[in-house]
């Protein structure tokens, strides 16, 4: 597949239906150097701008990673972002700066703190400490999704009466 970048016309005066301008290209220089004949106006020795994110010495176009992250940019959701390559939810924010990479409602760091998974969406719908609460409602209330606080009441108010 041929994909045009840029256009270049060495007889922009006219658009008449007869043949008038180039003749012939030659881009198999490896300078990446092109020649261009043209049939009235002669040779045109062109060197196109040839983009290189990384800077390694390889164009984007024949680079297998152009940010030089060490993804391939068949795997990387951010070819040009050094910074980033994953996007686990899929919101076109990398998971680098992405606060909630699950897209469940609740911060990766809450997760990451109380042990649940900031990559799996699912366990904001599960109530890990069996309140009658999901992970997601107890972030939402400020509790915290591993500790049944009934039972610590229940509990203190046992030691509490019985003192």
């Amino acid at each position: 597949m041929l994909t045009e970048l840029a256009y270049f016309d060495t007889n922009p005066g006219t658009n008449n239906p007869i043949f008038v301008g180039v003749w012939s290209v030659y881009p198999f220089f490896d300078s990446n150097i092109v020649i261009v004949s043209d049939t009235s106006r002669g040779l045109y020795v062109l060197e196109p701008d040839i983009i290189d994110t990384d800077g390694d010495g390889i164009g984007d176009l024949e680079d297998t990673d152009d940010d030089g992250d060490g993804v391939p940019d068949t795997d990387d959701a951010f070819p040009p972002d050094p910074n980033e390559s994953i996007d686990t939810d899929g919101d076109g924010v990398g998971d680098n700066a992405d606060g909630d990479d699950d897209n469940d409602g609740i911060p990766d760091d809450f997760e990451l703190q109380h042990g649940l998974d900031p990559l799996d969406p699912g366990d904001a719908n599960v109530d890990n400490d069996g309140d009658g609460l999901s992970n997601l409602e107890e972030y939402l209330l400020g509790r915290n999704p591993v500790v049944n606080e009934a039972n610590i009441i229940q509990i203190l108010t046992t030691i509490l009466l019985n003192d």
